[in-house]
């Protein structure tokens, strides 16, 4: 029964548990027998459990919360954010999946037509979605104390190409008995204009045996389908939980895409045995063209999540990631 709640828990850190309410909160207060090295200002800190992401936002604007972290859109939408402190968090990229393990989109000539003939300069650039890129990998992401984007060698990827789009169309339809490929892609309402100018590029340039139908889902409806693998051709955010290359990569294959093979089976488990910074930055940029090279998931633009604390909190802080994050220094002056 340990740590299934509070009679079963002991604490001997900076900071003991005092109170849980499970589904709804966790206090943890200042340890006064702690004889170690850290410095406790908090006296106590609630840590609330509330999954109504617009219920935070506003208890965090009124000063009710102290910090919590934020999607960027939520923030885009704030008419007033004086109230906060807000910290960037390049920990997405938005991008184009692929769902391979989908009857008409195993065809590796199909997913690379789509590709190839994948225009990114026909989307709209929204003010809570960062630069385009060409990596896979959120720019936030570490390699031992070094950022991959700063390190990562140079990878190939599929640059826009209606000849060779054309080309692997034309082997793709070749093994169709109906000469016809259908297809769907879903979007959320935000990019709903970007994926039908993608859509009426695809069909000019792979021609009238190409039919591709928008479904337009919400942001929560997105990620269900990306979650249960129900998508075909999907727009979506694919975050990292953590602040390492290691972990995000890894997740990305085993949980997310619907893409496996032998050789990026062999890199997966290269990668986890390597120490060598160098090193693993070449093995993931190899991951990263087994994707791009297998047509399974198009990089657009690099995403990110705020920190952000009220404006009269001090001392609460993190490292990279959503995972890692410093209460026991924060202050609340009022």
């Amino acid at each position: 029964k340990y740590g299934l709640d509070l009679d079963y828990i002991l604490c001997n850190g900076p900071l003991y548990i005092t109170s849980w309410t499970h589904g709804s909160s966790v206090f943890i207060r200042m340890n006064k027998d702690y004889k170690g090295k850290a410095i406790v200002n908090a006296s106590l800190i609630g840590l609330m459990i509330n999954k109504d992401k617009t219920g935070r936002l506003n208890l965090l604007l009124s000063g009710s919360y102290d910090c919590d972290f934020v999607e960027a859109k939520a923030v885009s939408k704030i008419s007033d954010s004086s109230s906060l402190k807000l910290q960037k968090l390049q920990n997405s990229v938005w991008g184009l999946m692929i769902n391979t393990h989908n009857s008409t989109l195993k065809d590796v000539d199909l997913r690379k037509a789509l590709f190839y003939s994948f225009d990114r300069a026909l989307f709209d650039s929204l003010d809570y979605i960062g630069e385009k890129t060409d990596s896979i990998m959120p720019a936030g992401c570490l390699i031992g104390n070094e950022l991959y984007s700063a390190i990562k060698p140079s990878s190939e990827t599929l640059l826009y190409s209606e000849e060779k789009a054309k080309l692997y169309f034309g082997k793709a339809i070749e093994k169709t008995e109906s000469r016809k490929i259908s297809l769907t892609i879903t979007c959320s309402n935000d990019f709903r204009k970007s994926i039908e100018r993608v859509i009426q590029n695809w069909q000019s340039v792979l021609g009238v045996n190409l039919s591709i139908k928008l479904n337009e889902a919400s942001d929560a409806q997105l990620l269900d389908s990306i979650e249960k693998k129900s998508y075909e051709i999907a727009f979506i955010p694919v975050e990292s939980d953590g602040s390492f290359a290691s972990e995000y990569i890894n997740k990305l294959c085993s949980a997310t895409i619907a893409y496996s093979n032998k050789t990026l089976d062999s890199l997966l488990l290269q990668e986890k045995k390597q120490t060598s910074t160098a090193k693993k930055a070449r093995i993931i940029s190899k991951i990263e063209e087994q994707l791009y090279s297998n047509a399974v998931f198009y990089p657009v633009f690099n995403g990110y999540t705020y920190f952000a604390t009220y404006i009269k909190t001090e001392g609460i802080y993190y490292y990279s990631s959503k995972n890692n994050l410093c209460l026991y220094s924060g202050e609340r002056n009022e």
